[in-house]
């Protein structure tokens, strides 16, 4: 009888989806289109809140404490044709728009991450070429490392928040950028890759770069430690945005041009699986803490799926607004219950700061 339960209950856990979930996440979505931001609870897949008023955010951060989600506003409008230069900082424990950052000449703000100093996040400053280095506690720019080079669309940070990497859509470089204001020259190196280097994401290690350069079909893995190209691997589809997986073995990539989400052997560099999303256009994508599920954005559909990471396949889809477009999953846990979903306040100033003590 033990034995009978016993080998039930692991039935249950080895379940794709259930052992990877560890607990309930919040998943945040950003509807360009309404301005809206939808949250939903990921092991319900209830949808527990709407936050309205929300200048469309292209890119998401989450806070190391899964409080607070950091959106960029890079533009407005079909094709985000008019410019933006504002950041949005969303509580999630309370379920409001805490504060707009307005980053003034810095236009066209998109990639953004949280820096292991409490409420400091870094943001790419595309006309500018340059990096922001922001307080949102504040709302004060208190860096700007240049990089000087058109189209650093999307960066990524080192573990331990003292370099960042740019890809430069249209030179296909990447800059390698000091964060610490300890340099006299912010550009550590300069990595030719390849046209179109874009979506960008480093291994949790740190030690390996990926570079999907779209309008090249090729992917750059690069050494952080040489600052040198390991290998360039040709591909199709359109590779478009990275994501790597906790443990660092997998790789999730975006090919919105063959409405597919394919995983990638990080040591063999290889697709082992691919998940066919037709009609889809898989853009953003967004991973779980534990590393169980990936969510992807699929704008002509209104729709996030949820990709399994251990049985690659779809197992859940959410509804989305109109121009569904940033997407992050919070590790925090909220309920239905614990504040009103309908709650959309927004906040009492827009100008004050958000309390970190709260």
């Amino acid at each position: 009888m033990i034995r009978t339960l016993l080998c039930c209950w692991l039935g249950i856990l080895l379940m794709p989806g259930i052992c990877g979930r560890i607990h309930a996440e919040t998943l945040v979505i950003s509807n360009r289109g309404d301005e809206t931001v939808f949250l939903y609870d990921t092991e319900s897949r209830e949808r527990i809140g709407v936050i309205e008023d929300v200048p469309g955010a292209h890119e998401f951060a989450v806070s190391p404490d899964g409080r607070y989600v950091v959106g960029s506003c890079y533009g407005s409008g079909p094709g985000h044709r008019t410019p933006d230069h504002r950041l949005v900082v969303l509580d999630l424990e309370e379920r409001r728009l805490a504060r707009i950052v307005d980053l003034g000449e810095h236009v066209r703000p998109n990639d953004l991450r949280f820096l292991p100093e409490r409420g400091k996040i870094v943001v790419t400053s595309e006309v500018r070429q340059c990096l922001v280095l922001v307080d949102i506690l504040t709302g004060a720019v208190e860096q700007e490392p240049g990089f000087g080079e058109p189209g650093g669309h999307m960066l990524a940070v080192s573990p331990d928040g003292e370099t960042a990497y740019v890809p430069c859509v249209m030179s296909g470089a990447v800059m390698v950028v000091d964060l610490s204001g300890e340099m006299e020259e912010a550009v550590k190196s300069r990595i030719e890759t390849a046209v179109g280097a874009e979506g960008v994401d480093l291994s949790p290690d740190g030690r390996w770069l990926w570079v999907a350069c779209n309008r090249s079909e090729s992917i750059a893995v690069i050494d952080t430690e040489s600052a040198a190209v390991d290998a360039m691997v040709k591909t199709d589809g359109f590779p478009f945005r990275i994501r790597f997986l906790p443990k660092g073995k997998q790789v999730i990539i975006a090919h919105p041009g063959q409405h597919e989400v394919r995983f990638w052997d990080a040591e063999k560099r290889e697709v082992h699986s691919t998940v066919a999303l037709p009609g889809g256009l898989p853009t953003c994508l967004a991973v779980s803490e534990s590393g169980g599920s990936v969510f992807a954005v699929c704008g002509p559909v209104r729709e996030v799926v949820e990709i399994d990471t251990e049985a690659h396949s779809v197992v859940h889809r959410y509804d989305t607004g109109p121009e569904p477009d940033a997407v992050a999953c919070s590790p925090l846990t909220l309920k239905a219950n614990d504040v009103n979903p309908s709650d959309t306040r927004r906040p009492s100033t827009p100008g004050s700061p958000v309390d970190p003590e709260r």
